[in-house]
């Protein structure tokens, strides 16, 4: 896990693993009854930026899960919630 900007302690670094758990649980049943089309070509084996609205978060975290996929993720406890879901939705971070 990388620096975070400011140290909660144990306990609450903990409660948001937790819920980053919880959360890719969720989004990984959830998105079992989703029927994802897209269009284009698929992504190449050559590195890519892919680009979505906030509103298309949700969907594009599942859609390209378990890939090894580098995400950029804020130093703040907003990005610790966020780590804590993508890293088990099979994302990477720096």
């Amino acid at each position: 896990m990388s620096e975070r900007v400011r140290d909660d302690g144990a306990g609450a670094r903990a409660l948001r693993a937790l819920a980053g758990a919880l959360a890719a649980f969720a989004l990984r049943a959830l998105g079992a009854s989703w029927r994802i089309e897209s269009s284009g070509p698929p992504p190449a084996r050559t590195p890519f930026v892919l680009v979505t609205w906030h509103r298309g978060l949700i969907v594009a975290a599942f859609a390209m899960r378990d890939r090894g996929l580098w995400v950029p993720l804020s130093l703040s406890r907003d990005g610790d919630l966020a780590e804590g879901a993508l890293l088990r939705l099979g994302f990477a971070h720096a």
